[in-house]
This record gives C-alpha cells, sequence and structure tokens, in this order.
C-alpha cells in the first residue's frame, strides 16, 4: 500500500513497483503539483468504479 502525491506515485509507477490501483478521486483540485509526465503512462485493466457521495472510487490492474 502506498499513499502519496505525484512524486511518489510516479516513482513506484516508473519501476514497475505497483500492480493494483485503489484510488479515490474527490471533485477539487489542490495547489499546482508537479507536472503530468506522460512517459509514464499505465493503463487499468479488469477496472471498476463506484461512487461514495461526491467522491469517486477506481481500482482496476496496472498494465
Amino acid at each position: 500500500f502506498v499513499e502519496g502525491g505525484a512524486y511518489t506515485h510516479n516513482v513506484f509507477l516508473a519501476h514497475n513497483k505497483a500492480h493494483r490501483l485503489y484510488q479515490y478521486i474527490a471533485p477539487l483540485i489542490i495547489g499546482s503539483g508537479l507536472k503530468w509526465q506522460l512517459e509514464v503512462t499505465k493503463r487499468l485493466q479488469k477496472m471498476s468504479s463506484k461512487c461514495f457521495g461526491e467522491d469517486l472510487f477506481v481500482t482496476g490492474r496496472l498494465a
């Protein structure tokens, strides 16, 4: 289980250390953050999602 921001998640994705995503997405943007790096992208397989109030929960296997 990894909890962190864009930098931490990018490190795990870039080194193929993450195999499954469990993510809650809230309907708000916080701060300026890091720039997007499209060279470190992953697709979700067997993805599912569910709404909890205004939040969205997404899970899937990282391909």
